[in-house]
């Protein structure tokens, strides 16, 4: 499950060839979960909406940065797989001093599952603050909302996090996952 590409950078940008994480998922998602997507303690099933597949296999994937300014975008053809469309994920994140903010959008090539995020972190490693809010549409073409917030700091040798989440489908009025995780 790790990611596998072959590319080129320049100071326009870089191109990449294969399978690796989507921008949104690694500008906007990722950077929202203070346990980094450890599978154990990790809200990022509920940061994706359980829609988004956080990689693409044979993509073609465009990235510049500027500054603190970062943009991505990742094409993958559905190569003729039958009832699917071709996957897309574009996202863009600014970061100045402490303040991390990051947008993101894909559709993973079924005909509804299109997912957005918002994410925003403050701090250091003295200590981060993590906000996300997640939406987008599954495959039944049902609204799914994702929340989470965190923190992360340094407490003696090692660092303590914690985090809630929760991801709710709006069509069936139901609470589809709710996690908190406390690590050290």
């Amino acid at each position: 499950h790790a990611d596998s590409w072959v590319g080129l950078e320049n100071s326009f940008g870089q191109i990449r060839l294969g399978r690796m994480f989507t921008p949104a998922y690694e500008y906007a998602m990722l950077p929202a979960d203070p346990f980094m997507h450890s599978w154990s303690s990790s809200s990022i099933r509920t940061l994706t909406g359980a829609i988004s597949p956080y990689r693409f296999d044979n993509g073609i994937n465009y990235n510049m940065k500027s500054g603190g300014f970062r943009f991505g975008v990742t094409f993958a053809p559905s190569e003729g797989v039958v009832n699917t469309k071709n996957a897309y994920s574009a996202a863009a994140s600014y970061t100045t001093g402490k303040l991390y903010m990051a947008v993101g959008h894909e559709n993973q090539g079924s005909q509804h599952d299109a997912w957005n995020s918002i994410t925003a972190r403050w701090g250091d490693d003295s200590l981060k603050v993590f906000s996300f809010y997640g939406f987008g549409r599954n495959t039944l073409n049902q609204t799914i909302r994702s929340y989470s917030a965190g923190a992360s700091g340094r407490v003696a040798n090692g660092v303590l996090m914690a985090s809630y989440s929760r991801m709710n489908n709006h069509e069936l009025n139901t609470r589809v996952q709710d996690k908190f995780s406390v690590g050290y």
